[in-house]
């Protein structure tokens, strides 16, 4: 089971409140969501560990 992304959902959220985002950083954001999307089919279809790091421990992932 892989996780959702609860990271880049705070960030934009915090970035939102406090500055105004630029056209290409919001560019950027969407570009980053399509890579971690993109990135978990590609664990899912090759069977293979997704490492993460959580509460500075490495967690590895098993699909």
């Amino acid at each position: 089971m892989f996780l959702a992304k609860p990271s880049t959902i705070n960030l934009k959220t915090i970035i939102m409140k406090t500055h105004k985002m630029t056209p290409n950083q919001t560019k950027i954001l969407k570009g980053m969501d399509k890579v971690y999307d993109r990135l978990i089919e590609f664990k899912k279809k090759m069977n293979s560990e997704l490492v993460i790091l959580k509460d500075d421990k490495i967690i590895r992932i098993k699909p």
